[in-house]
């Protein structure tokens, strides 16, 4: 017996092609989503949005941050951003968004590899004995914070930290202190809290 299959009528392939469809519009209509609200967001909102993205967030916290960073009235004063937001809130939206994560940026956990600037606890801190840690904050301050608020030379800050010469001219106590405190809020090291349990 001969045996003939039409493609035209294998419902399968039709289905799998719709699906396909389906999802590269989703994810199209939450890129589209993610560049207006980084276009109509505050600097401070931006950033915060772009260090997520950089920590690899799932899409399901993108949208979740984004939820809580339009109001309303953002919503309505936008109709692009109106129209991105319902398509993104249709049932048939197949990209994962109910996998909520408590992040707020990377952890030492989810680092691919040790700290990327690597300094000493002593004589700079006497909070950590540890020069992981330190060398773990020191690195989250540096990419999250300096690049954006650019007033101190990385390269003679790491030179003179590195030293430990505490008569050095671009690294004291007081600084590196204020560098540690600010970095720990991107840090969920439970060293980096006040109460580890918090």
């Amino acid at each position: 017996t001969l045996c003939v299959f039409d493609l035209d009528e294998d419902m399968r392939r039709k289905l799998s092609h719709k699906r396909k469809l389906n999802e590269l519009e989703a994810e199209r209509d939450f890129l589209l989503q993610l560049v207006n609200t980084l276009r109509g967001s505050s600097d401070d909102k931006a950033l915060q949005l772009l260090g997520l993205i950089r920590s690899q967030a799932p899409p399901a916290e993108l949208q979740l941050y984004i939820e809580s960073v339009m109001t309303d009235g953002d919503r309505q004063q936008s109709p692009v951003w109106a129209d991105m937001y319902d398509r993104t809130q249709s049932p048939s939206n197949p990209i994962d968004f109910h996998r909520p994560s408590l992040h707020r940026a990377p952890t030492i956990k989810r680092l691919p590899s040790p700290p990327v600037y690597h300094v000493p606890a002593e004589p700079w801190t006497s909070v950590t004995k540890s020069d992981d840690f330190v060398s773990h904050l020191v690195s989250l301050w540096l990419t999250w914070s300096q690049p954006f608020h650019n007033w101190i030379n990385r390269d003679l800050f790491l030179r003179d930290a590195r030293t430990g010469n505490l008569s050095s001219q671009y690294c004291s106590p007081f600084l590196m202190n204020c560098i540690l405190t600010e970095a720990c809020f991107y840090s969920d090291h439970p060293e980096a809290y006040a109460d580890p349990t918090d």
